[in-house]
């Protein structure tokens, strides 16, 4: 909102009081300016001359003189705000004479800005010049520019350098900032935010397009420069706060009068919602008279036997430190004969143990005696005697 022009320079805070300021001691003014020099905005110290929003004034900024138009009203400067210093001081309300020179530098902006894009041309440098702008004190001249990658622009500036017969400087921008450079209108029909009062660009995501239930539609929801409208950012946060008492789409609610059906629309500045019931018919209620129907009825389900425990006398009890049964395995069956390669006509290459070279004779049936019995399976495990052979080679050195 803005500030009423007939405040008094030497305004104390007692004065202030109807305007519901904060009770701080004011250290100055500031008033919001529109630079013609790159389209910025910030705020100067107010001198003490009336301004109106839409007047022309001087100002000094980090040493140089500059021309512009108050966006906003003065308004008190306190410690605590605003986040950022006053970019420089107001100078005076822009005379006749500061006009003139305004539209004599104008024309030679956009000489320079011909001869700029004719010699980026003639140098091959892939690079699209936007505009181009003078100090209001015309000792320095600024050219705009976007380009993909970066761009050896020496040679350019030395041929700008004879044109202008001043300091030049090349500053490459981005897409968002060479909309705000060159101003135009919105797909709404009004002066683009970032050209008339926004101070700085804010990230846009198309979680807010989400939230706001638009069209996720390239056109409908970009700007003219390509990227996502600065607007999205406006009422996002009023959105996610009525979100939070809200259905959402697709969910079963219940209505007043008990009918159970599914979300379908929803608008949440003016708290109406559509539901869609099972008969195929709809309805638009308000998000408070939700919730109020019976909860619906749990389908039956079948009962499983284990679900139904025994009464505690026919539950059967295991047996308590009885030992189990082992059940004995039939021994397998001894090798008697050494089973033949199953390479036929190959020769076997292995060597023989001491124990193949001279062997035991063989002991006779009758001297065979039969071992006690010991309850555990006849015959030898197979893999203990692998690790006997094995044992037998390591020690032979084979």
């Amino acid at each position: 909102m803005n500030e009423p022009s007939d405040i008094s320079d030497n305004a104390s805070v007692e004065e202030l009081k109807p305007y519901q300021l904060p009770t701080e001691p004011i250290q100055d003014f500031v008033v919001k300016v529109l630079l013609s020099a790159g389209g910025r905005m910030g705020d100067f110290l107010w001198n003490g001359v009336r301004l109106n929003v839409g007047d022309n004034c001087v100002v000094e900024e980090q040493g140089r003189v500059e021309f512009g138009s108050v966006s906003l009203s003065k308004r008190p400067l306190y410690n605590s705000c605003p986040k950022k210093a006053p970019q420089g001081k107001i100078l005076r309300k822009a005379t006749e004479a500061d006009i003139q020179l305004s539209k004599k530098l104008a024309e030679k902006e956009k000489a320079a800005l011909v001869y700029c894009k004719e010699k980026a041309m003639e140098l091959g440098l892939k690079m699209s010049v936007s505009k181009a702008n003078y100090s209001f004190d015309e000792k320095k001249a600024v050219f705009y520019f976007t380009a993909e990658s970066r761009v050896d622009f020496r040679e350019l500036v030395k041929e700008l350098n004879n044109f202008t017969k001043v300091k030049v400087e090349l500053r490459q921008v981005g897409v968002r900032d060479k909309a705000k450079i060159l101003g135009g209108c919105g797909p709404c029909g009004s002066e683009l935010c970032c050209s008339g009062f926004l101070p700085e660009f804010v990230p846009v995501s198309i979680r807010m397009a989400k939230n706001q239930f638009l069209a996720l539609s390239p056109e409908k929801i970009s700007g003219v420069c390509g990227r996502l409208l600065c607007c999205l950012s406006y009422e996002n946060d009023v959105y996610k706060e009525l979100q939070k008492k809200a259905p959402k789409l697709g969910k079963m609610v219940d209505t007043y009068d008990g009918k159970r059906g599914k979300v379908t629309q929803l608008n949440l500045l003016t708290d109406r919602i559509s539901l869609s019931f099972e008969d195929g018919t709809r309805g638009d209620f308000n998000i408070n008279e939700l919730g109020s129907g019976p909860p619906a009825e749990p389908r039956p389900v079948a009962a499983r036997q284990d679900e139904f425990p025994q009464p505690f006398e026919a539950r059967s009890t295991p047996p308590v430190n009885e030992p189990r049964e082992r059940k004995s395995r039939p021994s397998p069956p001894r090798q008697t004969e050494k089973p033949k390669s199953s390479r036929s006509g190959q020769r076997d290459f292995k060597r023989k143990r001491p124990a193949d070279i001279n062997p035991t004779p063989a002991a006779k049936a009758d001297d065979v005696k039969e071992a006690p019995a010991t309850g555990e399976p006849k015959g030898e495990n197979g893999t203990a005697s692998r690790r006997r052979r094995r044992r037998g080679r390591r020690r032979t050195g084979n």
